[in-house]
């Protein structure tokens, strides 16, 4: 394996991955009270993503307990952020920054 030691890069799967690849976003998420083994769903922008990309989620502070967070590409530019209530009573999280990583795949 030849280095490139003048460029940055780690690998993902078979190929480099590069600057380029990556697309990054903060948002600022309000979900409203989730029922019981209920769902709510809000987007953050994130130009430069498209569907079939993966997503990796970070959260600026901790969780909500009780919700389960899956983020991914639901459209051109918007990553979508659903939370899921496992819990046996309504969850109402607090509005928090929520940080997305796209990595793209070529």
């Amino acid at each position: 394996m030849v280095f490139n030691f003048n460029r940055k890069k780690f690998s993902y799967g078979a190929q480099p991955l590069l600057t380029r690849d990556v697309r990054r976003a903060k948002g600022t998420l309000d979900f409203p009270s989730v029922a019981a083994g209920a769902t709510s769903t809000l987007t953050i922008s994130v130009p430069g993503a498209t569907t079939g990309d993966d997503v990796l989620l970070s959260f600026v502070t901790a969780p909500t307990v009780g919700l389960v967070f899956q983020p991914w590409v639901s459209a051109t530019d918007v990553v979508s952020l659903r939370v899921t209530n496992v819990t046996a009573g309504a969850v109402d999280a607090a509005s928090a920054d929520y940080r997305v990583t796209v990595l793209k795949l070529y």
